[in-house]
């Protein structure tokens, strides 16, 4: 402070109510309403009265749940269940105690454990809108879509404005691709708690996958300003921002993330994907061997941290970051993707190949994984599988313009004149900015010259 602010405003204090006893009227007790001290056996009785009501005594059942909330809240998972188990011990009507129990589970995917847990939670509680409700995420995680559903919707049958139920059933539509009944939702959400802070995020998400980008910052803002701890929206609107390659406010605002939730792994993970963007590779690998050592099963993290490496030269280290994301997720299409261009660089191509084909098979609209496949098999002179490949890729995903104009190339030196000239066109419809395809197709036209594979 301004030395001359404390010369004229001196510290000043007031009588303590810790050394010389409790003031009456001053604590919950709300004695006599003099100003005398209390006495000896009156400070008793508050102090026993403070204990029964719970606000003092370290044992209770209340006290062991909070401690066990306050655990969970910083991932020491097994410590909150064991605080909460002694909550039920000391008082087994403590329903919520059972319920955080099951939540500690689910948050360590311990899924069969959360489920035992909730049965016997719905003995004591045959209503309980909040078991139905994690039931719903725990079938959601596994997949089973329709069960979650159910349960959703039967935890706001027992309270139709139960919003946790409600934005869950919002993400099981989002995820289901019905997009509008999800949105219907998350404004019922919102319409209910205007500060339910990830339902508007949940809406900004959606606007993002619609390209709405404006539109999806101005709710990311609004998720923020109902609750301005809540790191998803920042880190979402950073996402956005990156999208539209505003680099340094997606930087800022990943911070703004990490500053209110330190622990979030994905976040680490998607600004440690900033950091490669903005090829400042080693912070990059520093944040995300963070967020590796935060949670050695998260998938995405591994994934990113093997490009990092591939950049850094750690060939090795690249290709083992990849084998083990795609051991913890099998299914992760851009894993296999990655692994099999670290492959071929290295020399493996049958096992490399093998990795890009699993990507598309996994999924079927993956366009990084038919350019460098098909790239891959033209260079070795397999022309029509690399045509065939790419004739696939142009209908499964038939807005990409690099699909077309390879696949026009790929006819013209097979020597398909019509085919080429009709895809390369399909190229330059879709992205007409480019000098090379446009020349390519002049050329076609104009029937200068045969292409290289034309029979003579």
């Amino acid at each position: 402070m301004d030395p001359e602010f404390l010369k004229s405003h001196p510290v000043a204090y007031i009588p303590t109510y810790e050394g010389g006893g409790l003031v009456a009227g001053a604590g919950p007790a709300g004695a006599s309403g003099s100003d005398a001290p209390v006495d000896a056996k009156g400070g008793q009785d508050l102090k026993e009265k403070l204990q029964s009501l719970g606000y003092l005594r370290q044992d209770t059942a209340n006290s062991h749940n909070n401690r066990g909330m306050l655990l969970m809240g910083k991932g020491k998972y097994d410590e909150a269940i064991g605080e909460f188990e002694q909550a039920i011990k000391a008082s087994e009507d403590l329903g919520i105690a059972r319920l955080n129990i099951a939540r500690a589970h689910y948050k360590k995917k311990e899924y069969d454990e959360a489920v035992a847990t909730l049965a016997l939670h719905q003995k004591l509680h045959p209503r309980s809108k909040e078991a139905e409700n994690l039931l719903g995420n725990i079938a959601m995680d596994q997949g089973r879509m329709p069960e979650a559903e159910e349960h959703f919707k039967k935890a706001l049958e027992y309270e139709p404005n139960f919003t946790d139920a409600r934005n869950s059933l919002g993400i099981l539509y989002d995820r289901l691709g019905r997009q509008e009944e999800a949105l219907r939702e998350f404004q019922r959400v919102v319409e209910v708690d205007r500060e339910y802070a990830e339902a508007y995020n949940n809406i900004g998400v959606i606007r993002k996958k619609q390209g709405r980008l404006d539109e999806a910052i101005a709710v990311f803002k609004q998720a923020i300003a109902a609750d301005p701890e809540f790191a998803g929206s920042y880190s979402n609107l950073a996402l956005v921002y990156e999208g539209k390659g505003d680099l340094g406010a997606a930087e800022e605002q990943f911070k703004n993330a990490l500053k209110r939730d330190s622990q979030n792994v994905a976040v680490r993970t998607n600004f440690g994907g900033l950091l490669y963007m903005k090829g400042r590779f080693e912070q990059a690998r520093q944040e995300l061997e963070k967020a590796v050592a935060q949670d050695p099963t998260y998938a995405s993290a591994r994934n990113n941290l093997g490009a990092v490496y591939g950049r850094l030269g750690r060939r090795e280290d690249e290709i083992a970051a990849y084998r083990k994301a795609a051991s913890l997720d099998p299914n992760y299409a851009d894993v296999h993707h990655n692994l099999g261009l670290a492959l071929l660089k290295g020399g493996d191509a049958a096992e490399g190949e093998a990795e890009l084909r699993r990507a598309l098979a996994i999924d079927p609209r993956y366009a990084p994984a038919y350019v460098n496949l098909a790239r891959f098999l033209l260079d070795r002179g397999r022309g029509q599988e690399g045509a065939d490949l790419l004739g696939q890729g142009a209908r499964e995903i038939p807005g990409d313009p690099q699909i077309q104009e390879m696949l026009g190339e790929a006819l013209w030196t097979m020597g398909v004149k019509d085919r080429a000239l009709a895809a390369l066109e399909r190229s330059l419809a879709l992205k007409p900015d480019q000098p090379d395809v446009r020349r390519r197709v002049e050329q076609i036209r104009a029937g200068d010259g045969a292409a290289p594979g034309s029979p003579p």
